[in-house]
């Protein structure tokens, strides 16, 4: 089984594994690619399929958005938008929202895409177990999308616990310490860029940055 890869994607179903991806690898690592669209979101099994069959686009329409309990939700998929809109927010809010929260979940959905789609070695991580049948058709439909490039599906571990988002850092240790992920010097410089930039950022005075 291959060990090294040069990008590693979380595909939900929550944030349980984009969060262990960073503790183990390093933010350095795990924020090159930046945030894709499943790291942070509740994403059922089905709703990851339906993401990948409509190539990422069409799963944030404000018409299948609705507030249940002061949370925003897909209607339909049971995609749960916990952390791209406040807490205790109205339906109105959520209209007022919504565009700002649309073009960074477009954004967020676009890396995933290019993930998908370009010819870096590539490790996707799965937060929890999936059923038998939609890990297989998920073995497809990447199949289908990355016959291009090497790649690996990692399923969540077995042993983890039932913490919603953290699960057990022990067990993630070593589930995924037996993995390296070596980005491309290309991709390492323009992080590199883009911290600068922020760094700067908070040290230069606005008036001069005008």
């Amino acid at each position: 089984m291959r060990k090294n890869f040069q990008q590693a994607i979380s595909l939900g179903s929550s944030c349980r594994a984009k969060h262990n991806m960073e503790l183990v690898f390093g933010k350095h690592v795990t924020r090159i690619g930046r945030r894709g669209v499943f790291d942070w979101q509740i994403t059922p099994d089905a709703a990851l399929l339906e993401y990948i069959y409509r190539d990422f686009s069409g799963m944030f329409e404000r018409d299948d958005l609705v507030v249940e309990n002061g949370h925003v939700w897909h209607g339909q998929h049971r995609v749960k938008h916990q952390h791209e809109f406040p807490g205790g927010i109205t339906g109105e809010q959520l209209t007022l929202l919504y565009p700002e929260a649309r073009a960074k979940h477009d954004e967020w959905a676009r890396r995933v895409r290019n993930a998908f789609s370009n010819y870096l070695s590539t490790l996707f991580v799965l937060a929890k177990p999936m059923g038998e049948d939609a890990f297989h058709e998920l073995s497809k439909v990447i199949a289908s999308r990355c016959a291009h490039k090497p790649y690996l599906i990692l399923p969540a571990p077995d042993n983890d616990n039932d913490n919603e988002w953290e699960g057990d850092p022990e067990v993630w240790k070593q589930h995924l310490g037996q993995f390296t992920i070596t980005p491309p010097l290309i991709s390492q410089a323009s992080y590199q860029l883009r911290r600068t930039k922020h760094n700067l950022r908070h040290i230069i005075p606005s008036a001069w940055r005008a």
